[in-house]
């Protein structure tokens, strides 16, 4: 069974004013309206991906 997707509201006006630089792979495949295992692909193609928490120490 699938699981639901959560409704991010008004994410896309964030992502476009810059309030909110970077997004999950969840926010990412419901901003660009395909699946998630499709953008976690397209993100780790572009090399778009990171480790933040291990920077912030």
């Amino acid at each position: 069974m699938p699981k639901v997707r959560k409704e991010i509201p008004e994410l896309g006006k964030l992502v476009q004013v810059g309030r909110k630089k970077f997004v999950r792979y969840e926010e990412g495949a419901q901003l660009y309206s395909m699946g998630l295992h499709t953008f976690q692909e397209l993100a780790k193609d572009a090399k778009g991906t990171g480790n933040f928490r291990a920077n912030n120490a």
